[in-house]
């Protein structure tokens, strides 16, 4: 299988290089968590080059009342 194959369908190759609006793609998730709610995250998918199956992910807070359910859900993981 090529490389570009493992890539999304809308990426679009320029010279044999993607740009870095390119080889990443950026969308929401919201994950339920029993403990502490609604979880709304960034999910980035990053495709640092050519290797099939390379792939970086993120997941940042969409806001400060995520960054506080992340924070209470890491007292609770560790014990407080």
């Amino acid at each position: 299988m090529a490389a570009a194959d493992t890539l999304p369908s809308d990426t679009v190759f320029l010279d044999g290089e993607l740009t870095p609006q390119e080889c990443s793609r950026t969308t929401t998730k919201v994950f339920l968590n029993l403990y502490v709610g609604h979880l709304p995250l960034e999910h980035t998918d990053l495709w640092p080059g050519f290797v099939a199956g390379a792939r970086v992910v993120t997941y940042t807070r969409k806001n400060d009342g995520t960054r506080e359910r992340l924070e209470r859900l890491h007292e609770i993981a560790r014990g407080s």
